[in-house]
């Protein structure tokens, strides 16, 4: 399940899985 959140960006809003968080982490980055 977090696979396909972290996967479909679509998914990530619908679920609210915590990869939001992961992906803020990598735009912080670069």
């Amino acid at each position: 399940m977090i696979l396909t959140c972290c996967t479909l960006h679509i998914h990530v809003y619908i679920s609210g899985c915590a990869c939001l968080i992961f992906y803020r982490k990598l735009l912080f980055l670069l």
